[in-house]
């Protein structure tokens, strides 16, 4: 289902949230004074990580950069944006005489490869990369201690995790408003926000897979959008609707209505309306004497 989701909206305009958290993780690998020779993306949507990585420092250290999702849509579309990026920055670029003539060696960019494949069973060796990047990909996944399991496999001793997901608090204002809207019209409820874990639940999964120095922290912003349906639309084309199984094949018109309409009578703001959106960012490190 997710897959699908997640096809359809491969060429849809980029999600401002998932650029955000991107952003955000960008800035942090920043702060890791060394370099990633051997770099893994899980779930890279539309390549918003690779795409803000492609000119900084920290992507000069890079050799191999491995860009994954669920979608092979995404995953084409990741790597076609990032080819055509690196064609643009070559064009524009100084030529190499320039570069050597200040000393600095010509930077030579990572190979990209683009790989579909399923986060709870990943087709990598053990102990191949030195960098695993995640952005508001796993709260997807239903087995999330096999994944974090798998993540610590196939880094290199020493080796970081990094990553965002979606937390409890995400939406919650929405979760409540159909659940009401759903009772009052129909006599009862049903799930429309797919669960999420909460920060101690990330500190679990790091701890028990093995990781070391693990750091987990949270942040809660409040998002804005015109309108309720513009809230919900929004969630779909950024391929973040509803995927659970035993979600209703159809909800009637007269219940979205009424969702919508308790949603703006409780959560309207000068902007429209808000939303919360919870980001767990968590880092992990994959065992070694040195540390």
């Amino acid at each position: 289902v997710k897959r699908l989701q997640r096809d359809r909206v491969a060429a849809a305009p980029p999600s401002s949230l998932h650029q955000s958290c991107a952003c955000n993780i960008v800035e942090r690998l920043h702060h890791f004074k060394r370099r990633f020779p051997a770099v893994l993306e899980l779930g890279c949507h539309q390549g918003h990580v690779l795409k803000q990585l492609h000119q900084t420092t920290v992507f000069q250290g890079m050799q191999t950069y491995v860009v994954c999702d669920l979608s092979p849509k995404m995953v084409h579309h990741a790597h076609s944006q990032y080819l055509r990026a690196a064609d643009t920055h070559t064009e524009t670029a100084p030529p190499p005489a320039t570069a050597t003539h200040t000393g600095t060696a010509p930077h030579t960019p990572p190979v990209v490869l683009p790989v579909c494949v399923d986060e709870e069973y990943l087709p990598f060796q053990s102990k191949q990369f030195d960098l695993v990047i995640t952005n508001l990909s796993l709260h997807w996944v239903n087995d999330l201690q096999r994944v974090f399991d798998e993540l610590l496999r196939v880094l290199k001793p020493d080796g970081v995790l990094i990553g965002c997901m979606a937390g409890e608090a995400t939406l919650c204002e929405l979760t409540d408003c159909f659940a009401q809207a759903e009772h009052q019209v129909e006599g009862g409820v049903s799930s429309h926000v797919s669960p999420m874990v909460g920060g101690a639940d990330v500190s679990a999964f790091l701890l028990n897979s093995g990781f070391a120095l693990p750091t987990v922290d949270i942040e809660r912003e409040s998002l804005h959008f015109p309108t309720t349906m513009e809230l919900m639309r929004s969630l779909q084309n950024a391929g973040e609707s509803n995927a659970l199984l035993s979600r209703r094949g159809h909800t009637p018109l007269r219940t979205i209505q009424r969702a919508a309409s308790l949603y703006e009578q409780k959560h309207s703001c000068a902007k429209g309306v808000e939303a919360s959106f919870q980001a767990i960012h968590f880092v992990g490190w994959a065992p070694d004497p040195s540390q």
